[in-house]
């Protein structure tokens, strides 16, 4: 049954992947024979799939699972040192201006109530758990903006968010694919 439900989404997902978006296209023609990797590396890239619809999209286009899941890791991570550096300058950037002061404040001001004290029990092991927990609202984009408006030091943020993201790849991995079928491909 949980495997019908990914091929279901890995087909709604293609179906607009292959069909509806011209730039995969121009990659496709840019970089002969990386396809299908190139899909997968993208939609992990989204802030809404990121290897929760990765993976399920690069199995269900015939790729390796263990394959899909390396590119869904890799494309997962590659904008979060942007967003763990860059997240927290705009805000403050957009704090100076008339028209968006209070909403920045505001965003500023309640994640760093909602984050802190748990970040100050806890450590970067709150942050990996945020991350590695495969629901709706968690993952790579989600800690990236913790770690940013924490204004936590990369080395522990970067780190807590890659192994975090590593643990959401095996369990979706397994979840997707079944443990079983998993070793017998």
């Amino acid at each position: 049954m949980l495997h019908s439900c990914y091929n279901l989404l890995g087909q709604y997902f293609t179906a607009g992947l292959r069909r509806r978006v011209p730039m995969f296209d121009f990659l496709n023609q840019l970089l002969p024979g990386a396809g299908d990797e190139l899909h997968v590396l993208f939609a992990a890239m989204l802030p809404v799939m990121e290897v929760k619809g990765a993976i399920p999209v690069g199995i269900y286009l015939g790729m390796n699972p263990w394959h899909a899941a390396l590119v869904s890791y890799i494309g997962s991570l590659l904008p979060a040192p942007l967003i763990v550096l860059g997240a927290r300058r705009i805000l403050v950037h957009l704090g100076r201006t008339v028209l968006l002061k209070n909403a920045a404040e505001r965003i500023l001001k309640r994640s760093t109530e909602r984050y802190d004290a748990k970040y100050q029990r806890y450590g970067a092991w709150a942050l990996l758990a945020f991350v590695a927990i495969p629901v709706p609202g968690t993952g790579v984009w989600s800690g990236s903006l913790i770690a940013s408006v924490m204004n936590l030091r990369l080395k522990y943020g970067l780190g807590a968010i890659i192994a975090g993201n590593l643990v959401a790849t095996v369990l979706i991995l397994l979840l997707s694919y079944g443990v079983s079928a998993l070793f017998n491909f």
